[in-house]
């Protein structure tokens, strides 16, 4: 779409890679890409809690991105009601 805007290719851990402007709304989106049909990934704990905290904040993941991709669009809190969340890491630090 034309009146859709991208502004930033975050390069600091912000929490989302692109911002995208059309007129004064902004949308914070990470991006997440999986060779598989399944949508299963990581969050950094920053998109984590920008999932749940930021009502501007989308991932696009794209599914089979090395052979047929396909995107998904979620919303933060959409994803975080609907998705299986595990911990996979700890840090332990003495």
């Amino acid at each position: 779409n034309a009146d859709i805007r991208l502004l930033m290719i975050a390069t600091k851990g912000v929490g989302y890679d692109l911002l995208f402007a059309k007129g004064q709304e902004k949308l914070h989106v990470e991006v997440k890409g999986v060779s598989g049909r399944e949508i299963d990934f990581n969050l950094t704990p920053k998109e984590f809690k920008c999932a749940k905290e930021d009502a501007r904040w989308r991932v696009l993941v794209i599914t089979n991105a090395l052979t047929a991709p396909s995107a998904a669009l979620f919303k933060g809190r959409e994803l975080l009601e609907r998705a299986k969340i595990e911990a996979t890491q700890y840090r332990v630090m003495v």
